[in-house]
């Protein structure tokens, strides 16, 4: 109970603080356009395109694991998930999907934990990787360099890439709820790393997200601040990755945002324009996450459950 009411303490320090910079440059603020029609469609799509990727990458790991689960499923579970992170704290979307999958397909808990550790694992990896990609580039380009990221990215990388290395297995248990969790655990992480063409896959959906969010986030930036480069969008989203695997907070809020900040508090924006960015954009995110997951609930609830 404790750690839940801190939980919320936590989060009711970052709105607060939100809402203090925001009275401090009020004017600021007040200075703005609202985002343009072209900056909230592109942003849209973005998140809708990157929840179907997701539901690829869901459904493509648990048939590794033994589980046919259709794509049209997949993108529904991934709605209600995508929701649920948002609006609750400790990724509750990925645990009603866990539940989803136990009661449902008959899913084991220990092998779900298996593939959403490949899935940040993998995450972590092409997101640290392309952001020290970036930084050189911002570097090279604008004379601007961060040591303290750019030692932070690779230290990510490496520990991401050996994790992801360990010895791979064989086959799966044909009857795992005699086995302990931590074996199956392991096991189900060793099968879903021995398949080179799943790896490959994996990481192709992962890429192709990142790109994705990442022209989302241009156009949204460039509403502002028409001089922000590829780099720098890349950059900013790499560092709402990495905020929003915080799961103290729902949908990573607060974590997402000050990191946010600290990577782009010196690129060719204010930061009031990347806080309102920043702000803007989560809360169309928040909308059509909630707006996919109503009928999508309805839709498993009568099916399934």
């Amino acid at each position: 109970m404790s750690i839940n009411i801190s939980k919320v303490v936590l989060l009711l320090v970052f709105l607060v603080a939100g809402f203090l910079f925001y009275s401090e440059q009020k004017d600021e603020f007040h200075a703005l356009d609202w985002p343009s029609a072209a900056a909230i469609i592109a942003v849209s799509l973005a998140y809708v395109t990157n929840i179907y990727i997701n539901a690829l990458f869901n459904a493509t790991a648990a048939r590794r694991l033994g589980v046919q689960l259709s794509y049209t499923e997949s993108f529904m579970l991934s709605s209600v998930t995508a929701a649920a992170n948002f609006l609750l704290p400790l990724r509750a979307g990925a645990a009603f999907r866990a539940i989803y999958m136990k009661k449902v397909h008959r899913f084991q808990f220990s092998y779900f934990a298996s593939a959403l550790a490949f899935y940040y694992l993998a995450t972590i990896l092409v997101a640290s990787f392309t952001g020290m990609i970036c930084l050189l580039f911002i570097y090279l380009q604008q004379g601007y360099f961060r040591t303290d990221v750019f030692l932070m990215l690779p230290a990510a990388f490496i520990v991401a890439s050996f994790i992801l290395l360990l010895h791979k297995g064989g086959e799966i248990s044909h009857d795992p709820e005699q086995q302990s969790w931590r074996h199956n655990f392991t096991e189900g992480y060793r099968h879903i790393i021995s398949n080179c063409r799943f790896i490959y896959n994996a990481l192709s959906l992962i890429i192709i997200g990142f790109v994705v969010s990442t022209l989302g986030w241009t156009v949204a930036l460039r509403d502002y601040a028409p001089l922000i480069g590829w780099g720098e969008s890349f950059l900013i989203v790499t560092s709402q990755i990495i905020g929003g695997l915080i799961t103290l907070t729902p949908g990573g809020t607060g974590f997402q945002e000050l990191a946010g900040l600290y990577v782009g508090h010196r690129f060719q924006i204010t930061m009031v324009e990347l806080f309102a960015v920043l702000v803007w954009t989560k809360a169309v995110r928040i909308i059509i996450s909630v707006s996919l997951a109503l009928p999508s609930l309805v839709s498993v609830s009568y099916t399934h459950l």
